[in-house]
């Protein structure tokens, strides 16, 4: 597998191009060019630790396709680490630590490019206390730079250590400003030197997040001078002119650094999935708010204001336009939200990115299809895939989903790959959703059963070479389809328990139907289960080997199962409230079951029989608690 050619190098000839920023490539090649693997590992990491650090349900699937997607970089821990490019951050410490680790003084030299500085030079006394350089080059622009007359007044100046050079970026004629961010460090093991995000200045260099801004940047170290010319580097075109007279500096004034400000309403994520907006909060309901707005600021400076309908606690979300996913995929959509009570604004958020994921070949969404691919992995990230889908109440994704979702059965284990989603609470959406279920129920029924018939076709096929290495694919295939037709159930009664109006006869009749439809896969599934592949197994293993394959997803089966024997007592509670039929004019009765339906009390009581049966042979190979 060859990897993409990612631009986050140095370039190797030295060339400040486009906006004076320093770029370049690092190669990557599975079992022919793996000298740079470190630094790949090394920013995945580093989006690791800001996941865990600020929890995001679209950066924990990226992380989780890409690990899928790429596993050589996933970190390993065979053998010491080689020296070499590292990306280092200030996420567990500061960038100047981490840069300087190893390196002992007295330096021969400390060169530093940036446009940034403090008013005071009070970094520089960090660079003395800790490195002892002989001697500090500052490159930086003049017109445009921060820093002041005040750096010619450190006392390395008067020791004739500290030299500033002015110096100019074009293209073709064209002034490019200076926008890169460089440190060189000549030490006696070569020259270690750095280029990144952060800026020869306190904040940058002595701060962690939790002060400041996360900062990273590429490190290569003990390189030697035939390797890198620093000052060729930082000075390509040799422009620069030493700063002798405090007269000629013309430097941009610093603004007060701004106070902190707290939003009540935390926004943590905002993204467009399929034809929603979809918002994440943090304890949006303490607010005390009517309603949450969110205000949408496109590319092109248009703006458009949304009111959010309420998932559960903390997911909020709107439908949009086609005109408004055009305008979103065009260009940068920032997000703003707002939190209103009798028309009074209480709270507003931060502003927010809004996320939306393109396939670079077909232009669709590529969270539906990275929807599929995690659900496709393991039982726990199915669970989570279908939960959230049917919290974000988004028909055309599920039933893209449905349609796509193809779970193979084979012999390699699957287990969630680390940052998967925790499952939300999909019986949250559904009362949100309340009658518009029945609606919802209808549309996906085909999708559904199409799904079902698709993965039982192929549990039938591996019964004839069932075996325990391929028992966890066959137990995530089985549990999908439970979980799917249990999905498919649950929605229907929160539909017929939340029923304002009489159901035509003709509808009641249609929603049996499919009631029973998903009742009877069920319990064909079990039977395949129970009847077929465990006795297949326990012909072939001892007892206990059948039970250690089996016994991880064994309660949530029967956890399904439960919850399915609840439909008859659910279905006679809403007759008896809200589930009505229309007879004649103006004549409505409670909604009737006849002899040939199975939730019919003739029939129940053998089909419950069944599923309690079936429930307690998978019980043996469960847990003791089960």
């Amino acid at each position: 597998m060859i990897t993409p050619r990612y631009s986050v190098s140095l370039p190797v000839n030295g060339y400040l191009f486009r906006n004076a920023e320093l770029v370049g490539c690092f190669r990557f090649e599975v079992g022919k060019e793996e000298a740079h693997r470190w630094i790949f590992q090394d920013a995945l990491q580093v989006f690791q630790d800001i996941a865990i650090r600020w929890p995001g349900e679209a950066l924990a699937s990226n992380l989780a396709a890409l690990v899928r997607d790429v596993p050589w970089i996933q970190s390993s821990s065979d053998g010491a680490r080689p020296t070499g490019a590292r990306l280092i951050s200030n996420l567990h410490g500061t960038i100047w630590d981490a840069l300087t680790e190893g390196i002992v003084a007295p330096v021969r030299r400390l060169t530093v490019l940036s446009r940034f500085f403090d008013a005071r030079p009070t970094v520089l006394d960090t660079v003395v206390n800790n490195l002892a350089p002989r001697e500090v080059t500052v490159y930086t622009e003049n017109g445009i730079t921060t820093l002041t007359p005040g750096w010619l007044e450190h006392p390395l100046v008067d020791d004739g250590a500290l030299e500033v050079r002015l110096v100019r970026y074009d293209d073709d004629g064209q002034p490019q400003p200076l926008h890169g961010k460089a440190l060189a460090i000549t030490h006696g093991g070569g020259i270690d030197f750095a280029y990144g995000s952060a800026n020869f200045s306190a904040a940058a260099l002595l701060r962690t997040p939790d002060e400041g801004n996360v900062e990273t940047m590429v490190v290569l170290r003990g390189l030697r001078p035939s390797q890198l010319d620093v000052d060729r580097v930082l000075d390509p075109a040799a422009t620069a002119m030493v700063l002798e007279d405090v007269e000629a500096l013309q430097f941009r004034g610093h603004d007060p650094r701004p106070p902190a400000t707290t939003h009540a309403l935390r926004l943590l994520e905002a993204s467009l999935e399929g034809e929603q907006v979809h918002c994440v909060f943090a304890d949006a309901g303490e607010i005390g708010a009517d309603s949450l707005h969110v205000e949408l600021l496109f590319y092109d400076d248009a703006r458009l204001t949304l009111r959010l309908r309420q998932f559960d606690q903390d997911h909020w979300g709107v439908e949009v336009k086609q005109e408004v996913i055009r305008r979103a995929t065009l260009g940068t959509t920032i997000v703003t939200a707002f939190a209103y009570a009798d028309e009074r604004e209480l709270a507003r958020s931060g502003r927010r990115i809004l996320l939306n994921l393109q396939d670079i070949k077909s232009g669709t969404a590529q969270r539906r299809s990275r929807y599929v691919r995690e659900a496709e992995q393991s039982a726990v990230q199915f669970a989570g895939v279908l939960a959230e889908l049917i919290r974000l109440q988004d028909e055309s994704t599920l039933i893209t989903f449905l349609t796509h979702c193809d779970i193979p059965i084979s012999a390699d284990a699957r287990v969630a790959v680390h940052g998967m989603r925790r499952p939300p609470d999909q019986d949250a959406g559904l009362r949100e959703l309340g009658a518009l279920n029945l609606k919802f129920f209808d549309n996906l029924h085909d999708a559904t059963v199409h799904f079902v018939a698709r993965h039982m076709r192929r549990l039938r096929r591996h019964l004839g070479r069932a075996s325990l290495p391929g028992a966890p694919s066959f137990m995530h295939v089985s549990l999908a389809i439970s979980r799917v037709l249990k999905s498919q159930l649950d929605r229907a009664l929160s539909g017929f328990e939340a029923l304002e109006h009489p159901l035509r006869t003709e509808t009641w009749h249609h929603y049996r139907e499919m009631v029973a439809v998903y009742l009877t896969q069920l319990r064909e599934l079990l039977g395949v289960l129970t009847e077929e592949y465990v006795p297949a197994l326990e012909s072939l293993y001892d007892g206990a080997r059948v039970t250690e394959a089996l016994e991880p997803d064994v309660p949530s089966i029967r956890e399904i199962c439960r919850g399915v024997l609840s439909v008859e007592m659910r279905v006679t509670a809403a007759r008896e409230h809200t589930l009505r039929v229309r007879i004649g004019h103006r004549r409505y009765v409670p909604a009737p079951l006849f002899q040939r339906d199975l939730l019919h009390s003739s029939q129940w009581p053998a089909y419950r029989r069944a599923v309690e049966t079936a429930s307690a042979k998978l019980a043996r190979h469960g847990p003791a608690r089960a």
